[in-house]
């Protein structure tokens, strides 16, 4: 080399330590949905947070602004609820947007507010949609928050509940005017437990056939009261009702109600130790008016007053009944229609909006498509009982029976102490 050339060769100390190629890195938001495998959730509820704008106010719109977790988990911000079990476990799925690659992903941290109550299985994610799992241990509500670089980027809302186990038994009651139901038991406590395990409810359905109640005096006495010979036919409207004559229960005559439910339930749980009673009461020839009902609202037994499979609205089938069911159990756990609901039942900006026009979503990995077009969902008797926000809902009358099961966070409160009242009862 020259004379006073500048010299090409390292300067300094070598560095020490170890060295990584890897540089620090953050997604610019997390968000999280029900696991794709339904199995393995027990509630989530996308709905109870919705915001009041759809599309701009969640707080990962835009996924650059900045985020911190709020004070109050039912603020409007777009996070989901979820529950789960004492003991057990649920999947979520977590999504990532902004960086994304393996490398990044790894920085991202998940620490709930109360460890006590909610254990993180899943410490780390090296994917974007990655399953995402938490385990119950103790009673209790925290949020999960997930950061990176000490930086929030998401949260999920979640509520540990002890289960609680219902015993219930499904018949069909016989008399002169109704007449035995081909069901499935194990398919209606399916149902049944598809809803009120988003509550760490579970059902436990025993079949008891066919109730003979022919000879009861006591009984046809007050059947005799709710059998109506209508002269103005009453119009079908795609929910059920019908035209002509009719076994009119629920509503014609309240002293059926009155009379007919310590007859039932109670010689039934004396003989069967059930904690509440699913009963079939299908006319033979005059179809009821209505598809259920319950005497009142946290108390059974629960009525279903059509099979679906005979002079009832085409398209509808023995299915369409256990949501039926599903539906007078909420009432029997103490859950009323959304009109009527308070708001320890659902937040105001859900029950609010019963009446308003449907706006058809698409499918989530935990709820199907709304899709109101072609269903008879703004008539006044119906969309009263429809909530625009939250359409599905297990105590709205949503036409497609079998889609309207899901139960909000604090509806999940409210039923579980309406079925802890009636075990204790």
């Amino acid at each position: 080399m020259a004379d006073g050339a500048p010299s090409s060769d390292p300067q300094g100390s070598p560095p020490s330590g170890n060295v990584s190629s890897t540089a620090t890195c953050c997604p610019e938001v997390s968000t999280f949905d029900g696991s794709r495998n339904p199995s393995r959730v027990w509630g989530f509820d996308a709905r109870t947070n919705l915001v009041e704008n759809r599309d701009s106010d969640e707080y990962w719109i835009p996924p650059d602004k900045g985020k911190s977790a709020p004070g109050d988990m039912m603020t409007q911000d777009g996070a989901a609820w979820v529950s789960v079990a004492l003991g057990r476990t649920t999947e979520l799925e977590i999504a990532f947007e902004g960086q994304s690659g393996n490398g990044c992903l790894v920085n991202c941290q998940f620490a709930p507010g109360s460890p006590a109550i909610v254990e993180v299985v899943t410490t780390s994610v090296a994917s974007n949609n990655a399953a995402f799992q938490m385990r119950g241990l103790a009673e209790g509500e925290t949020s999960i928050v997930v950061t990176c670089d000490g930086a929030e980027i998401g949260w999920v809302h979640v509520v540990c509940y002890p289960l609680i186990e219902v015993d219930a038994v499904v018949g069909s009651i016989v008399t002169p005017y109704t007449r035995e139901v081909q069901y499935s038991a194990s398919a209606l406590e399916s149902v049944l437990n598809h809803t009120f395990a988003q509550a760490c409810i579970k059902i436990n359905v025993v079949d008891i056939g066919a109730l003979d109640y022919t000879g009861n005096e006591p009984f046809q006495a007050a059947e005799n009261l709710g059998v109506s010979n209508l002269d103005t036919p009453y119009p079908s409207d795609g929910y059920g009702d019908l035209t002509g004559d009719m076994m009119d229960p629920s509503a014609n005559d309240m002293a059926f109600m009155e009379m007919a439910p310590p007859l039932l339930q109670g010689p039934i749980k004396a003989r069967t130790g059930a904690d509440i009673c699913l009963l079939y009461y299908v006319s033979t020839d005059l179809p009821s008016r209505y598809n259920g009902s319950v005497p009142a609202v946290g108390s059974g037994p629960c009525f279903a007053y059509k099979d679906f499979t005979d002079a009832t609205e085409p398209g509808y089938s023995i299915a369409d009944s256990y949501a039926v069911l599903a539906h007078e159990l909420g009432h029997a756990f103490n859950l009323n229609h959304p009109d009527r609901a308070g708001g320890d039942e659902l937040p105001s900006h859900l029950s609010g909006s019963t009446g308003g026009a449907v706006v058809a979503e698409p499918a989530t990995n935990t709820e199907p498509a709304i899709e109101p077009a072609g269903k008879p969902v703004g008539l006044p008797k119906n969309s009263v009982n429809i909530m625009a926000r939250d359409p599905l809902n297990l105590m709205g009358y949503w036409p497609a029976f079998q889609e309207q099961v899901f139960i909000r966070k604090l509806q999940w409160d409210t039923c579980r102490a309406g079925a802890l009242a009636i075990l204790g009862g």
